[in-house]
């Protein structure tokens, strides 16, 4: 199986609202997840979706690589650490990652 390309993803959009997409550190695109028109309104998302549904699918595939990582070290955490007890920093990794798969972190 080959490796995903590395985090952080971001979901982006060009303006003036033309295209909305995801792209990783180096500003290479990762996917195409919509279409919009010179008046900002959706022309398509990709897949039959509503709007909102899709632009939460979309902010969900942004957090994909960080919520493998945050779950790869909760998994090695508990099993081969034998601690039950999350770490402070992992705690916050959680929270993070979780607000972004939510789009929580938009301003």
């Amino acid at each position: 199986m080959s490796k995903h390309t590395p985090a952080p993803w971001e979901l982006c959009q060009l303006p003036p609202a033309s295209w909305t997409y995801i792209q990783d550190k180096n500003y290479k695109v990762i996917a195409s997840v919509g279409e919009w028109n010179e008046n900002g309104e959706l022309n398509r998302f990709h897949g039959d979706r509503p709007v909102l549904e899709a632009k939460a699918n979309a902010q969900l595939i942004a957090a994909a690589p960080e919520l493998l990582e945050i779950i790869q070290d909760i998994y090695n955490h508990y099993y081969f650490e034998g601690n039950f007890n999350l770490k402070d920093e992992t705690k916050e990794k959680l929270e993070q990652v979780i607000k972004k798969a939510k789009g929580d972190n938009e301003e």
